[in-house]
């Protein structure tokens, strides 16, 4: 699972298995599209959604989930799944 994970649910506990995936993510647009301000606003969306600063779990090295945990408690990070029970 992603390292981020055990900021969406404490149910998820992270395991020191030493594998560590890292994928790129790509935006392809066109050339002139980049002049359009919807186009460059959408852009620059996206880039803020994955800013390392801000979300640890995108830097470009690993990051231990238990190392971003603790600042994240009061964040606007939405635990989505810790209230599904498990009859669900």
């Amino acid at each position: 699972m992603p390292s981020f994970a055990r900021v969406i649910t404490r149910r998820v506990h992270p395991l020191d298995v030493q594998i560590n995936l890292r994928l790129d993510l790509w935006l392809s647009d066109k050339r002139e599209a980049r002049q359009s301000v919807p186009v460059r606003q959408a852009i620059d969306w996206l880039k803020s959604c994955f800013d390392p600063v801000r979300y640890p779990w995108f830097a470009p090295h690993f990051v231990h989930p238990n190392e971003f945990l603790a600042s994240y408690e009061d964040s606007l990070v939405v635990p989505l799944f810790d209230q599904m029970s498990e009859d669900n």
